[in-house]
């Protein structure tokens, strides 16, 4: 590929305000952020493709439907149940291409892309399991092959991530100070140890009228509290219209994933307006007294509100709060479970360390959805449907390699991922340049030729920024010594070769 044919005055005079310094993949010239949003440039897209060729060659997928752009979890549920007609004919792959506007040589350049994701699919209830394995196969086999360090794999039933910490990322996680593990809140088991201090003078339940406060942080301002007295109600439903009440500590949140998992429910969100409002629920004073006044299908309790013995909490009915409130003797705290989304400085589970926030960027995920809609199998009976998704976060990926592949100025991608093999430089002998170019081509080499009229120096500095395997410069010089100038960038040795046997030589891989 010759530079001025491909790469015209985008690799380096593109928005070269608009990123910061100390972004390595702008300084090289992968991408470009410019007003909000993230511009691929050529180098950057020959990358993608490198690595998307990379786990596609090693993954088994049968990609049957195509979506145009990345959709989510309801989309993709919508799409199949209209596609799968029988049972015989799972399972069912799809690759969702999440908006790509590649670069085609001779057409006009769309480099925006705002979407970097890919996410792969399979839907059979039976295979998710399995296939859930050997995705994990892949993404491991290919971040091997990137030689990407330091990435964590957080490994539950319902979802695997693949997490590189790293302070400029955007993603927070929590990291155990003492086990290492490191995840999601959503997911970790949190221990909860009772308030020992806690005054127990048994009083009784008192109704107080506070018009107009509807949320945590008003009420225990109102009462002059602290969030961790108060009991807060959380509705949450199903995509099949199940209706859940929680109850948990008014500082910490309900986890969806640790419901639906205990319940065995798939597709739990928090519940609609419309769904409240059909059962009557005050928007702000639901509470967990009296509350026969409504109904629903489903009532949990969080583990944490047995940390205390007094609460202040909704009396069901507008405009009004009860103090004092006793779990156990006003309310029935058998549904119990661990429901609370885990945060910075619980307890660890799993071994009793402390639980701190974590910065870094989400490489690669699974999630397994079980049941996400069924149809009839044999004889009439209804078959359960699940979808195991696979999504591979390409903008962060590229990110990563850009930092770690850097050495000093020169970039060092992985085998496999290097852009060009040959980089190769005329200085003004571009006759015999052309010809080598040419020879190169045709022998199948990939070859990036800088013909452009610029100082030698600007050359010699983009190759190593761009990393390919080989820099071939053709000069007076070199053909008065005998040949080209070849010098193996990643072991740094140069040597003088006739023209008529550098084809042979790469070609060898020598």
């Amino acid at each position: 590929m010759r530079h001025s044919d491909w790469f015209g005055k985008i690799l380096k005079n593109a928005g070269e305000n608009s990123v910061a310094q100390s972004d390595r993949g702008a300084q090289i010239g992968l991408y470009r952020f410019y007003r909000g949003k993230l511009f691929i440039l050529p180098l950057g897209q020959i990358i993608l493709e490198r690595i998307s060729h990379l786990f596609e060659g090693a993954w088994s997928f049968l990609p049957s439907l195509k979506l145009p752009a990345a959709g989510s979890r309801l989309d993709w549920a919508a799409v199949l149940a209209g596609e799968i007609k029988s049972y015989t004919e799972l399972p069912v792959w799809i690759k969702v291409l999440g908006g790509r506007n590649w670069f085609s040589e001779g057409k006009n350049i769309d480099l925006q892309k705002q979407d970097l994701t890919e996410r792969y699919a399979c839907v059979d209830k039976n295979k998710i399991v399995e296939e859930a394995g050997k995705w994990r196969k892949g993404v491991n086999d290919l971040l091997s092959t990137l030689e990407l360090q330091n990435v964590h794999l957080s490994d539950t039933p319902e979802q695997l991530e693949w997490f590189l910490e790293d302070r400029n990322g955007l993603t927070r996680r929590l990291n155990c100070s003492k086990c290492s593990w490191l995840g999601r809140g959503e997911y970790h088991p949190v221990n909860f140890k009772p308030d020992i201090t806690e005054a127990d003078p048994g009083l009784s339940i008192t109704l107080i009228e506070t018009p107009g406060v509807t949320t945590i942080e008003d009420l225990a301002s109102f009462v002059g509290a602290t969030a961790q007295n108060t009991i807060k109600s959380v509705f949450l439903e199903t995509d099949e219209g199940v209706l859940i009440q929680t109850l948990i500590r008014g500082d910490r949140d309900v986890s969806k994933e640790k419901v639906g998992k205990l319940l065995g429910i798939h597709g739990v969100k928090v519940a609609s307006t419309q769904s409240l409002q059909r059962i009557g629920v005050p928007a702000g004073y639901a509470g967990p007294v009296l509350n026969n006044e409504f109904h629903t299908d489903k009532t949990l309790i969080d583990q944490s509100i047995t940390t205390k013995k007094n609460y202040i909490a909704g009396a069901n009915k507008e405009g009004w709060h009860l103090s004092n409130i006793r779990p156990g003797r006003d309310f029935d705290i058998s549904p119990q479970g661990d429901i609370s989304t885990a945060v910075e400085d619980d307890t660890c589970a799993f071994c009793g360390g402390r639980l701190e926030n974590s910065l870094g960027r989400v490489l690669a995920s699974w999630s397994s959805y079980m049941n996400l809609f069924s149809l009839s199998g044999r004889e009439g009976k209804r078959i359960q449907i699940g979808l195991g998704m696979g999504t591979l976060e390409m903008e962060e990926i590229l990110n990563v390699l850009a930092e770690q592949c850097a050495r000093k100025n020169q970039m060092h991608w992985p085998v496999g991922i290097t852009p060009f093999n040959v980089y190769l430089i005329s200085i003004r002998e571009d006759d015999a340049a052309e010809k080598l170019y040419r020879d190169l081509t045709q022998a199948g080499v990939t070859i990036f030729y800088d013909n452009r009229d610029v100082n030698p120096g600007v050359k010699f500095n983009d190759s190593d920024l761009m990393g390919c395997r080989y820099r071939i410069t053709v000069s007076s010089r070199s053909i008065k010594n005998g040949g080209a100038e070849i010098l193996s960038l990643r072991k740094n040795q140069e040597q003088i070769l006739s023209m008529d046997k550098i084809v042979d030589w790469i070609c060898l891989g020598k």
